[in-house]
């Protein structure tokens, strides 16, 4: 996403693959190189994507964004339910990844923080092993087994954004990522 290319609520796409972004509740906000997304503690960046290039059932999958939280407890990136879902979040500054597949709870928490003020990069990723990984700032930082999604989330379109008052720099990745709802986070574009 280029948040400096951001008119009204839509947000353009980068990738080519026709994932515009709808942002609500958001201004825009100095990022780490250019323009950010800055969310208000309502607001998020939605994109409502096809269902083909979004869909993370039956296979790996990994997400990730760069932030800078003003609160220790928020959610990153978010798609699903109950059911079949994940997100990354923060708790208590610690990053974690959650997945559920046919409603088991799966979670693995890093073993690093994501100080609150500092930008940081966020991943994660379910292997083709069956096995949830976080990852800090490009360092691994928790690993668990899990089951894969056995569905398509059903529960609203991806959404990308903060529960916690920051900001989000000019790009959120998902060119070969699979894919929230939030008060402020801003992430930078991913490199590549």
């Amino acid at each position: 996403y280029d948040f400096a290319r951001w008119e009204g609520d839509t947000v353009p796409d980068q990738s080519g693959q026709g994932h515009t972004g709808r942002a609500r509740q958001a201004r825009r906000a100095p990022g780490l190189k250019s323009d950010a997304l800055q969310l208000d503690g309502q607001g998020h960046l939605a994109v409502e994507a096809p269902a083909r290039t979004f869909d993370p059932a039956r296979k790996p999958f990994a997400l990730g964004a760069w932030c800078r939280p003003d609160k220790p407890d928020g959610v990153v990136l978010a798609m699903g339910g109950g059911a079949h879902g994940f997100s990354l979040y923060l708790k208590g500054s610690v990053p974690h990844f959650a997945l559920r597949a046919g409603g088991e709870l799966f979670r693995v928490a890093a073993r690093t923080n994501a100080p609150v003020g500092q930008w940081t990069h966020l991943a994660a990723q379910l292997n083709a092993a069956g096995q949830m990984q976080i990852f800090v700032n490009g360092q691994p930082a928790g690993a668990t087994p899990a089951a894969a999604i056995a569905a398509r989330p059903r529960a609203g379109p991806v959404r990308r954004c903060c529960f916690w008052a920051g900001s989000m720099p000019r790009s959120i990745p998902i060119r070969r990522w699979s894919p929230s709802r939030g008060s402020g986070c801003r992430t930078r574009p991913m490199p590549g």
